[in-house]
């Protein structure tokens, strides 16, 4: 029973080593440059990124400007170059979404996606919220393999593709909002620890099992 238990911590440390890594991912850029109000909404809001290497994606995200709390929720979707919506979340008003550097975010367990350009969008029904309207300079990769393309938005009071193209590169980008990243099927240093010190564990029972099992008769 005992090396069932121990065998059972390993488990335990494993699935610790999993959210560690699931939990601890990286914004895919990070924004400087003037915020504001949106003016005339319904809108969605957002931009077009590429991907140099597949990723796991682990959370869609809306700009807080104050660092207090969104005045509403948000729903943010994210869209392959053919339209088609690959996952989408709602960034709760207040508090509760996890705040990363100036985003706040709905995290879940993850989704890993192919190398490719995509947009990612937020839907403004009220200019309640300000967004960052940076130029290019003002937009800066967080997470490896990604890049900025250029500001997109879609019309409407509910969240669509945002198809339609602001200028170029040098453009405004909309954020509006951002997306957690990390390598896809790449375990974090400490998830490695953890999982290497629950099969050390495990092992260690074994060889103990082993050495108190082991018995020596005279005739």
């Amino acid at each position: 029973m005992k090396l069932r238990h121990l065998m059972l911590a390993a488990v335990a440390f494993t699935a610790m080593a999993s959210t560690t890594s699931a939990n601890a991912q990286t914004p895919a850029f990070s924004v400087t440059g003037p915020s504001g109000a949106l003016a005339n909404p319904p809108f969605t809001l957002g931009y077009a990124f590429s991907a140099s290497q597949a990723f796991s994606l682990r959370g869609l995200g809306v700009f807080d400007a104050d660092l207090d709390g969104l005045a509403e929720s948000h729903e943010v979707g994210l869209w392959n170059s053919a339209g088609t919506l690959l996952a989408s979340s709602t960034v709760a008003s207040g508090t509760s979404g996890t705040l990363i550097a100036d985003f706040r975010y709905a995290t879940f367990a993850g989704l890993t996606l192919d190398a490719g350009t995509y947009r990612i969008g937020a839907l403004y029904t009220s200019g309640a919220d300000q967004l960052l309207f940076p130029d290019n300079g003002g937009v800066t990769t967080s997470a490896t393999g990604f890049n900025y393309l250029s500001a997109q938005f879609g019309g409407g009071s509910a969240l669509t593709d945002p198809t339609a193209v602001v200028g170029g590169p040098t453009s405004n980008a909309y954020f509006g909002p951002n997306l957690l990243a990390s390598a896809a099927g790449v375990p974090e240093p400490a998830s490695w620890a953890l999982m290497i010190g629950g099969f050390g564990m495990a092992g260690g029972a074994l060889r103990r099992r082993g050495a108190a099992r082991t018995r020596v008769t005279f005739a």
